[in-house]
């Protein structure tokens, strides 16, 4: 049950399943001026096409917004039937196909060896299952010193382009390397799902669009435009595999089907819910049953099963935080550079004085978003300053981090029924009031680093997310 990332490892697991699922998908009206940019040439899109993409997601001051689709909000659009959910987090239960893999960041890591050797399953067997996933998904990223905590598990990484920002810090990170590894850093380029360089092969079509016309593009053209939806398609999401692979006929995909509830039987499980077409019951029995609706919805089906002993579950967190950057080097003509606007740079705070357990952030350097809010800002005075925006923007940058769940809050989720029988899920964040504590620590930390690592953070533009904000959470057993 379910098309996004674990559904579709599932799947690659288990070679003529049937997925079934919700399977929002984007409306045509948007695909269709989406596949009309991703299939030509960049360089041809009008000014119309490109203001048209922009202005589907709007900047502020007031934090980071939820990503958008092309200007949807599929991702996180609740279904027509089944649970009402009462949402007081971060975290939101995804019905789109493909899931939550619609819209993120691509960012990619294996866990970090000495933070699991406390699980159930031994260390070892973990790099054949990374392995097994990036031979299907592609990884771009490059060999460098961050392997020597996290692995790159992929024997030939396509390549992206970097930034002339993140290059700069890059390069005054490792000028400084003995220093900053002494005081517990540990960086490199970023790793993403995403079609780079000469390696990529084969056809790339628009899983996006109904019709899934050829995209223009086998790899990235660093058109700057990340952050709104490739036109391209070229940031993976678990959509692309199972539409490959349905139209192969190795697995069987089912779309339109809101599974409300299953019962496990000595030699079978039923499984019930509702074609969302026609509106009609819908009923299924298997061998076997994997939930992969996501980590909300699925919690919420088990609870919802007569075997269940508890109609309540708590979750753990990555507490998620962003942050502005002051760079000390300056790149000049951003606005104008080829760059794709995915994270750059990966850097980790290895345990120590500030947390018993990893802190991870990610470093973006310039997208057109940076430029509009500053003239937000500037308002009236945008046209007289608009030099001295040019020059700014060439020394700002944005970190986004998590921190280990030891350092964060959690989330409760409960279930019941109301007269009529609907089934009310309520989710309700409980924050740690440590957590500000840990990440103004690591601030700090990077501050006195500042002069190595070639950035300040803005502290006063700190913004911490609420539980769930990253959507890095999970049950706990």
């Amino acid at each position: 049950v379910g098309s996004g990332p674990v559904g579709m490892a599932a799947a690659l697991a288990t070679p003529g399943a049937l997925v079934v699922d919700t399977g929002h998908e984007l409306e045509v009206s948007l695909a269709e001026r989406a596949a009309a940019m991703g299939q030509v040439d960049p360089r041809a899109w009008s000014r119309k096409e490109v203001n048209w993409l922009q202005s589907t997601m709007v900047p502020s001051t007031a934090g980071v917004a939820a990503k958008l689709y092309f200007g949807s909000d599929l991702a996180y659009r609740s279904s027509s039937g089944g649970a009402h959910w009462n949402l007081r987090a971060g975290y939101q239960p995804s019905y789109a196909f493909g899931g939550l893999s619609t819209v993120w960041g691509a960012s990619v890591l294996p866990y970090w060896n000495n933070e699991i050797g406390e699980w159930p399953l031994p260390v070892e067997i973990w790099a054949a299952h990374y392995q097994a996933v990036l031979r299907e998904t592609g990884l771009a990223g490059v060999r460098d010193s961050l392997e020597e905590i996290l692995p790159l598990h992929h024997p030939e990484p396509e390549t992206l382009g970097e930034s002339n920002q993140a290059k700069n810090v890059r390069q005054r990170m490792e000028r400084h390397r003995e220093n900053l590894s002494h005081a517990g850093f540990r960086w490199g380029r970023s790793r993403l799902m995403v079609r780079g360089g000469e390696k990529s092969h084969g056809v790339n079509r628009l899983s996006y669009h109904p019709a899934a016309p050829l995209s223009r593009a086998q790899s990235c053209v660093q058109c700057r435009m990340c952050m709104y939806g490739c036109p391209y398609d070229l940031i993976y999401s678990s959509r692309k595999s199972i539409l490959n692979w349905a139209q192969e006929g190795r697995i069987r995909y089912q779309r339109g089907i809101e599974v409300e509830g299953f019962r496990e039987w000595p030699d079978r499980v039923e499984v019930w819910g509702k074609n969302l077409e026609d509106g009609r019951g819908w009923r299924k029995e298997t061998e076997r049953l994997l939930l992969a609706a996501g980590t909300l919805v699925s919690t919420a089906l088990v609870l919802g099963s007569p075997a269940s002993p508890t109609q309540s579950a708590r979750f753990l967190d990555s507490q998620y935080f962003t942050v502005p950057l002051f760079l000390f080097d300056s790149a000049p003509k951003v606005r104008n550079e080829p760059l794709h606007t995915l994270a750059q740079l990966f850097l980790e705070i290895l345990p120590g004085a500030i947390s018993s357990r990893l802190i991870h952030l990610q470093i973006y350097s310039y997208n057109d978003m940076i430029h509009r809010l500053m003239k937000q800002k500037l308002g009236p005075l945008r046209d007289s300053l608009g030099f001295l925006t040019e020059r700014a923007e060439g020394r700002l940058a944005f970190l986004q981090g998590y921190l280990h769940s030891d350092d964060s809050g959690t989330m409760e989720m409960s279930l019941n029924s109301d007269t009529h029988g609907t089934r009310r899920v309520s989710l309700l964040a409980r924050a740690d009031p440590r957590s500000r504590g840990v990440v103004r620590a690591a601030l700090a930390k990077l501050s006195r680093h500042a002069w190595q690592t070639g950035f300040m953070p803005i502290w006063p533009m700190l913004q911490m997310g609420a539980p769930g904000r990253g959507f890095h959470s999970g049950l706990v057993s």
